[in-house]
């Protein structure tokens, strides 16, 4: 435990709190993610927390990662402004990493939140902006995603960018995302059956909405 750890020689001290740090985000997730219990996990991600601060630690990786499991938890219990807060600081750090993998999630969930608060907002100004933030994350998901060919990133940073354009009525948008779903061909299709059906979901909806864009809807329907 931490008391034993303080008996420890320095360089021994500190690499047992990393690994105990480690241990800690760990249990946290495996609570969140796989247990489903977003309101045992903080106190564990919060303990990571406050071992990586330390100023003998000071891991930013680990407290990035730390916080991306408080969002998680956040959200999964519905609070997305907590959520929020913490993920963006996942993605502060991870942008000064250069963590593609943290960017490219944290991006995809900032752009999932801001998309949920545009579909419950009445003020038009507002769901404009949240629309329009919630396109911009996307857009930097997909475009890291790309970078690490990783298909189910591409996939659910696709399916949130026609989501924003159904919202906003912003057809015109469509022809880009459609595009990029050409230029991705070879990955999505390697993609799990969940994201891939995200997707087809949302290509659903836009045909609800418009039948400007059958011949492609059809075609992309086949692809997934």
């Amino acid at each position: 435990n931490l008391r034993d750890s303080n008996q420890l020689q320095e360089p021994d001290r500190i690499e047992v709190l990393k690994v105990q740090s480690e241990l800690l985000n760990n249990v946290g997730y495996v609570i969140v993610s796989n247990l489903k219990q977003p309101q045992e996990a903080p106190k564990y991600f919060h303990a990571a927390i406050e071992i990586n601060e330390r100023p003998e630690i000071n891991d930013q990786k680990g407290i990035g990662i730390a916080n991306g499991g408080l969002g998680d938890c956040h959200y999964a219990l519905e609070d997305y402004s907590q959520a929020e807060n913490h993920y963006t600081v996942n993605l502060n750090i991870s942008r000064n990493n250069g963590d593609k993998q943290g960017i490219v999630r944290m991006t995809s969930m900032l752009g999932e939140i801001k998309l949920l608060n545009a579909k419950n907002e009445q003020d038009a100004d507002t769901k404009e902006n949240l629309l329009y933030e919630a396109e911009n994350y996307y857009n930097e998901s997909l475009l890291v995603a790309e970078d690490q060919k990783g298909s189910i990133s591409i996939l659910c940073a696709l399916s949130g960018l026609l989501e924003t354009i159904i919202l906003s009525e912003s057809f015109d948008k469509c022809k880009y995302v459609f595009e990029k779903i050409d230029e991705n061909a070879d990955i999505i299709v390697q993609g799990p059956d969940w994201a891939k059906n995200r997707l087809s979901q949302s290509i659903e909806k836009l045909k609800e909405k418009t039948d400007v864009y059958d011949k492609e809807i059809e075609k992309y329907k086949e692809m997934l």
